[in-house]
């Protein structure tokens, strides 16, 4: 029988048949968000006491927090390297870093850390003072937690797992989520690889330690099958036969920047700055074959200062090919370009680092924006890319950066000039919006939830001869029939928010997405008719209400008409 599982012949009917699958599970998803989202109405009579336009209850999308940013950044000297040094990364995954006093676990995102899995990334599965630093990355996959740095979580593999999933949840996280491979331990080439029955077997082991331990989200990385889609396919399908509550987060893989090589993957580059060119087009294709068998996909690493750009050129490329192709339902995480995602309705893998730790000089510190993100997506959860029409723009703005160090973790590009390329503007289930700006123009991105949510955003640039600016434009959408929610983030001119109904006499509630209280703008607001006109003013001044101090995060608001 479990044989029959898996055949690497007669894919395309297992293909069918797990489009099928995908189908029926995210319309259920959809629809259960379309009825707990409806069933507390935004149009109730206004209480006496404060209203908070946050829904307390725990989100649906599956975002987390990984540890690895935080494992380079904060090497205590348990090796002598350096930052770079890659052992030292590993053995810094411990149970004193995370849940020790002060422990990452204890200090990062109080205020919405139970919206959110606590990934452990590379290192959780291997011992200290491990020489899997290179070429024996082959040996990684053994999915059993490492006891010497976690001891308090001894015992059998399934038993380890279940206690660092409780320290988890006792620390007020949605539960443990776990980095693995493409691969099982051991595989390195083809004399070494499982044959299609063991590799089945192997997993399905370790998903049901999953199932034991409660564990609900693997991210799978790099390893020998990396772009293998059968496998994948495998591991998405075995998580729903095992333990459909296991989400099977799967990437392509790419370069941290769009058409640029790196020491890993140098060959067939040629700096445009675009995804769609990425190793002559394969990058592409690659993930074109991994996505309709995946879940949830990740659109993978980028780098400082061009998280934006390289991240929305990824999205676009992705969301032009499925739109309206609704047999796709994965959802897209786009790491940790906070409000990228909640404007574009795809997950977030953050990987913010503690206070304490010093930024590097392309970042600025915007924890606050991670946080209203998460809250936003209580409102609006992430959806599948192949629901209703995408829509990208044709103008294509770039931004460019000389790297110097200090800059980025992306040493072998010091002192050369780089571009990335992303559209102008990209929309999901509503039209572009209009953007009219009189110099330099920001990305804008905009979409319309299943539950009937708009959320619109606008993001800096970044070029040579200006750095890093905020260009205020004038953004014009359609906001549907005023019935649902607004998010609005970033920085704007003015906001025009044009309705299929008239807001005459209607009252308009905005909160910081980071705040607990709602307040009534309506004499701070212009309404003409179905138009409500917002300045930038009234947009910074309401979306950064609840800024924490030196954070220096954009706006993020949320409004209602009532």
């Amino acid at each position: 029988m479990e044989a029959l599982s898996w055949k690497w012949t007669g894919l395309s009917f297992c293909l069918l048949l797990f489009a099928s699958c995908n189908i029926i599970h995210n319309h259920a998803i959809n629809r259960d968000i379309r009825e707990s989202y409806f069933s507390n109405s935004w149009h109730t009579t206004e209480a006496a006491t404060p209203v908070n336009l946050i829904p307390d209850r725990i989100g649906v999308t599956p975002n987390y927090w990984c540890t690895w940013k935080t494992q380079a950044s904060t090497i205590t000297g348990i090796r002598s390297e350096g930052i770079n040094d890659r052992a030292a990364k590993l053995d810094n995954l411990s149970q004193d870093h995370v849940f020790g006093k002060n422990g990452w676990a204890t200090i990062m995102f109080p205020s919405v850390r139970n919206n959110l899995y606590l990934l452990f990334d590379d290192g959780w599965e291997v011992r200290l003072d491990s020489s899997r630093t290179g070429n024996d990355r082959w040996l990684m996959g053994t999915m059993t937690l490492a006891e010497d740095k976690f001891p308090d979580c001894k015992g059998e593999p399934a038993e380890r797992l279940r206690k660092l999933n409780q320290l988890c949840i006792n620390a007020g996280w949605r539960g443990a989520a776990l980095w693995i491979p493409a691969q099982a331990s051991g595989e390195k080439d083809k004399y070494s690889e499982l044959d299609r029955v063991s590799l089945y077997k192997y997993f399905k082991e370790r998903f049901k330690w999953c199932k034991i331990a409660g564990i609900e989200y693997l991210k799978v990385d790099w390893g020998y099958r990396m772009k293998d889609e059968k496998f994948r396919f495998m591991l998405t399908n075995l998580a729903r036969e095992i333990y459909p509550s296991l989400k099977v987060e799967h990437a392509g893989g790419t370069p941290p920047l769009n058409d640029y090589g790196c020491p890993w993957c140098s060959e067939n580059f040629r700096h445009t700055g675009k995804f769609r060119n990425c190793e002559m087009g394969k990058t592409l294709s690659t993930a074109k074959k991994i996505i309709p068998v995946s879940s949830f996909f990740r659109t993978y690493d980028t780098s400082e200062p061009f998280n934006t750009s390289t991240t929305l050129d990824r999205i676009a490329e992705i969301l032009k090919y499925y739109s309206g192709k609704k047999d796709v339902m994965t959802i897209l995480n786009c790491e940790y370009a906070a409000y990228t995602g909640a404007s574009l309705g795809c997950a977030i893998g953050l990987m913010s680092v503690p206070p304490t730790v010093p930024l590097r000089s392309t970042q600025k510190s915007n924890y606050d924006e991670a946080v209203r993100a998460i809250n936003w997506f209580k409102i609006a959860p992430a959806f599948g890319i192949g629901y209703g029409r995408n829509f990208v723009d044709t103008v294509i703005l770039t931004d460019s950066h000389v790297f110097k160090p200090g800059d980025s973790w992306i040493y072998w590009l010091h002192g050369q000039r780089v571009n990335q390329s992303a559209p102008a503007i990209i929309s999901r289930n509503m039209p572009l919006p209009k953007v009219s700006c009189t110099s330099d123009t920001p990305f804008v991105m905009a979409s319309r939830n299943p539950n009937g949510a708009i959320a619109i955003a606008t993001q800096e640039r970044r070029t040579i001869e200006k750095g890093l600016h905020f260009p205020l434009a004038e953004v014009y959408i359609e906001a549907g029939n005023g019935k649902h929610p607004v998010g609005i983030f970033g920085r704007y001119k003015r906001l025009l928010l044009h309705f299929t109904k008239t807001i005459n006499g209607r009252k308009i509630l905005a909160q910081d997405l980071a705040g607990n209280k709602a307040i009534d703008i309506t004499e701070m607001v212009e309404i003409k008719d179905s138009l409500l006109i917002l300045t930038g003013d009234l947009i910074n001044k309401i979306g950064l209400s609840a800024a924490s101090l030196n954070d220096l995060s954009t706006p993020g608001m949320v409004l209602v008409v009532k």
